[in-house]
């Protein structure tokens, strides 16, 4: 989530009515903070995010349409659903001992949160495990016709 630019002409509106000495470094502050932040994003662009349009190959390659995408990476769930792959339904696994405080939020669209492998949302979907830890499975994606088919790979 971004900061929108003109957010920060507001304290440049407000330093105007400050000491000299006070402006001079309020704008120094304000251009630090957007040159760290566009230095993020391009870092964060150029190293991690091309793999992304891979990813999104690689998944349509091997899930059909109705298939439901499962992650256990939150990065990868934000980035998937929202950006890169937005045709799939996707989930974010996240069991109770693991909340993930900003996910839980219902304002968030199209949010499908799963907390065990028994849940309802799950029941009669194929389903397209992305696992790019392999806490779960032993490849980045498995895909498995039905939940239950999940306690066979936990077990092996």
């Amino acid at each position: 989530m971004g900061v929108p630019p003109l957010l920060f002409f507001l304290p440049g509106i407000g330093l105007s009515a400050m000491p000299k000495r006070t402006q001079i470094f309020g704008k120094f502050l304000i251009g630090l903070v957007l040159i760290c932040g566009a230095g993020s994003q391009i870092a964060l662009k150029s190293a991690v995010d091309p793999d992304f349009a891979g990813k999104t190959a690689r998944i349509a390659q091997i899930a059909p349409p109705d298939a439901l995408i499962v992650h256990t990476a939150p990065y990868w769930y934000v980035s998937l659903n929202y950006y890169y792959c937005p045709g799939y339904a996707h989930a974010l696994f996240t069991p109770e001992d693991k909340q993930i405080f900003f996910m839980t939020d219902p304002k968030i669209p199209k949010n499908i949160l799963i907390k065990s492998w028994d849940d309802v949302q799950l029941q009669g979907k194929r389903i397209l495990l992305v696992d790019p830890m392999h806490r779960f499975a032993p490849k980045t994606y498995t895909f498995l016709r039905s939940a239950k088919e999940y306690q066979n790979i936990e077990k092996k």
